[in-house]
């Protein structure tokens, strides 16, 4: 049997990436050892970052002496040499860095966490950065109940998807922006159908509307003009987080003095894996554990994506990643998915 395994330096511009074939990795039958095959791997903005070199955590994986990208997946357990885990369990990598755009990986088993067997892979290989970061936000930044109002940018991606999700489950109102294109009225009618209260444009919320209530919390991932307005639009007292930089790391929003001193509005940065960290022991597996079974009990849905098949050959491979890239209007979150063999 053959692996293959994405390949890469830090930075890396997307032709310097490589997709090589190799033989499986090395059992040991050292305790605790845990063979896995990757069921499916997204490919997430933060990996985009962190082939740049502008993502603060780098891969650990190596084959060759050269990085493994790819932060989130899930897997099936192959073999163990651990009473944690057995033959067909499906597991996620336990942190970040692990190099989930493999098809074969050997880990430590405090590497992994174990889900609900029946998790549908799309949906376990969503977990950590999408659904889990969803959740964290509702549950972790400031307490929320029924009929508070939240604005959040970046309206058509997985997060946002999760977002309204549970925020609909528990009562919480929430105003999705989406990019100025030729498919917002589109995407508008897909996200009230999925349960958010409004939707608008980034334009229309540069131009400072009114809402039906306070808006308590700024859920930003845009930055730039979109985050003034979001500053602007925001009840007093109200929390704006930034959660990513979609129009760059350089770029910035004009704070007023009246965002700090007449409304009072609290600034905050997150990060999800900070988040996660500071949960006591066995708290990320209960919490992912928890969150994986909603998708089997048919409470939360897969948000329409790009699933590429792999294997792939590199020219297929470096197409998928420069379209990734480029973000342009309509992209969806791209996931590799792994043939069974």
């Amino acid at each position: 049997m053959e692996a293959s395994s994405i390949t890469c330096q830090i930075p890396s511009a997307i032709n310097d990436i490589h997709l090589i074939k190799h033989a499986l990795p090395q059992w040991t039958n050292v305790e605790g050892q845990v063979l896995v095959k990757f069921a499916a791997s997204p490919i997430n903005k933060v990996d985009m970052m962190v082939l740049s070199g502008s993502y603060p955590v780098s891969p650990s994986a190596t084959h060759d002496g050269a990085p493994i990208p790819g932060f989130d997946g899930c897997a099936v357990v192959v073999r163990s040499n651990s009473s944690r885990f057995q033959p067909g369990d499906l597991v996620i990598p336990a942190r970040l860095g692990l190099g989930t755009w493999r098809t074969h990986a050997v880990f430590p088993d405090e590497n992994l966490i174990k889900l609900p067997r029946d998790t549908p892979p799309l949906a376990a290989a969503l977990l950590r950065s999408n659904v889990a970061i969803a959740w964290l936000l509702l549950h972790e930044v400031i307490p929320l109940k029924a009929g508070d109002w939240i604005i959040m940018t970046a309206g058509t991606s997985c997060v946002a998807h999760f977002v309204v999700q549970f925020a609909k489950i528990e009562g919480v109102k929430v105003v999705l922006v989406v990019r100025d294109s030729e498919e917002a009225e589109e995407d508008r009618e897909r996200l009230l159908g999925l349960g958010a209260e409004m939707v608008l444009t980034e334009a229309e919320v540069v131009a400072r509307p009114s809402f039906p209530e306070p808006i308590v919390l700024a859920l930003d991932c845009v930055f730039g003009p979109t985050g003034e307005a979001l500053l602007d639009v925001v009840a007093t007292g109200a929390t704006y987080v930034l959660l990513g930089v979609l129009r760059g790391i350089n770029e910035t929003v004009i704070l007023k003095a009246k965002h700090l001193f007449t409304k009072q509005i609290t600034l905050r940065t997150f990060r999800g894996s900070a988040i996660l960290a500071q949960k006591e022991d066995g708290g990320v597996e209960a919490l992912f554990d928890g969150l994986a079974q909603m998708f089997v009990d048919n409470l939360l849905t897969i948000p329409e994506i790009d699933v590429r098949e792999w294997p792939v050959d590199e020219s297929v491979m470096r197409e998928v990643l420069e379209r990734v890239q480029a973000n342009t209007p309509g992209t969806r979150k791209c996931v590799w998915l792994f043939k069974d063999d």
